[in-house]
Order: C-alpha cells, then sequence, then structure tokens
C-alpha cells in the first residue's frame, strides 16, 4: 500500500499552494478506512489545507460514448462552481464509497471544503477518457496547467480495447443464435 503526497506552491493562475495524494489502493476494512483518511487529513490540516478535491469514476456498466464528469460538494456555493464547469450533480440515489467519500465527510467535519469529481465510465478497466474528462474540469476549476497528451494516446488505447470487446462480445452473440438441433463445433471443451 502506497500513499505518496506532492507538493506544488504558488501553482496555477490563483499561486496558490497545492498537495496532491496519489495512492494505489485503500484501506481493506471500514476502520482502516477511517483511520487512513484521519491520517491523511490530520497530514493536510497541519498545511493548512482548506478545500479538498477527490476523484473518482462512476461505473455505469454500459459502454460511454463521451464521458461525461459528475460531482458532489459540501457546499451549496461549490455546487454552483460544478455546474458553471459543466459539471452533473450526483444525485441522492447513491452515496461515494471508499476514500473520495470519506474525505469529503470527514474534511467537512474538521471545516474543509470538499469537492468530489467522478468520471463516468463503464467500469470494466482503467479508463483514460473518463480521467481526462474530469481532469479538464479540475484543471479548470484549479487554473493548473498540466500536459494531457499521455493521457489522451491512453484514451485512444482505450477504445480500440472497448471496439475489440464489442466486436467479440458481437461474434459470441452470432455464435449462440444457431438452429434447433444444429450443433456448435468449434468448441471442443
Amino acid at each position: 500500500m502506497r500513499n505518496e503526497f506532492y507538493y506544488l506552491r504558488d501553482a496555477g493562475g490563483d499561486e496558490r499552494d497545492y498537495i496532491i495524494l496519489v495512492g494505489n489502493t485503500q484501506g481493506l476494512s471500514p476502520e482502516g478506512q477511517y483511520e487512513i483518511c484521519g491520517m491523511i487529513l490530520d497530514f493536510v490540516e497541519g498545511y493548512g489545507a482548506r478545500r479538498i478535491f477527490t476523484l473518482g469514476g462512476l461505473a455505469t456498466g454500459q459502454p460511454v460514448e463521451k464521458a461525461r464528469v459528475y460531482g458532489a460538494a459540501t457546499s451549496m456555493e461549490l455546487v454552483e462552481d460544478l455546474k458553471e464547469h459543466g459539471v452533473i450533480m450526483r444525485s441522492a440515489d447513491g452515496g461515494i464509497i471508499g476514500a473520495s467519500g470519506l474525505l469529503l465527510g470527514m474534511g467537512r467535519l474538521r471545516g474543509m471544503d470538499g469537492v468530489c469529481l467522478m468520471g463516468e465510465t463503464p467500469g470494466y478497466f482503467i479508463d483514460a477518457e473518463a480521467a481526462r474528462a474530469l481532469l479538464e474540469v479540475l484543471l479548470e476549476m484549479t487554473k493548473l496547467e498540466v500536459d494531457l497528451e499521455k493521457l489522451e494516446e491512453r484514451a485512444e488505447e482505450t477504445k480500440k480495447m472497448i471496439s475489440k470487446a464489442q466486436q467479440m462480445e458481437q461474434e459470441m452473440i452470432e455464435r449462440m443464435n444457431l438452429k434447433p438441433g444444429e450443433e456448435d463445433l468449434r468448441y471442443i471443451g
């Protein structure tokens, strides 16, 4: 398990300081989730953090033509800001699970505002196109500049993977449509 912090000083159009957390996993139990999120908040609070942005995916289980960005916020002011950036507000029909939601709730209890941005994705694989969509919104909101060229390349690879998977699915469906009494002799098991 790894959580790494990066620090940007006087960055972006607003010349603000940013602490960026990159992690590869989350706590495996509810207690672990709370403990890790508490430690993260202790750390950033020690540097005077006042606003939290969390990022994640919103899995649809269906192919996504163009990834949209959904969001949630801890104040009406931030809700309006998200709407101005074209973010679709997440309805009350589902919560934000894991660290993305927990950091917002626990941060709010400490007086920090929070935003969660979620890229719409089928949810089957790491989705570079959904990541690009939410990063574009985040970069607009923070007035930071980041080169997304490598992410664009990855998004193209993702599109090819989706296309290939859809083609394989269609071929399987066609193979399954045998006429009564016919045997599919292509499978040897």
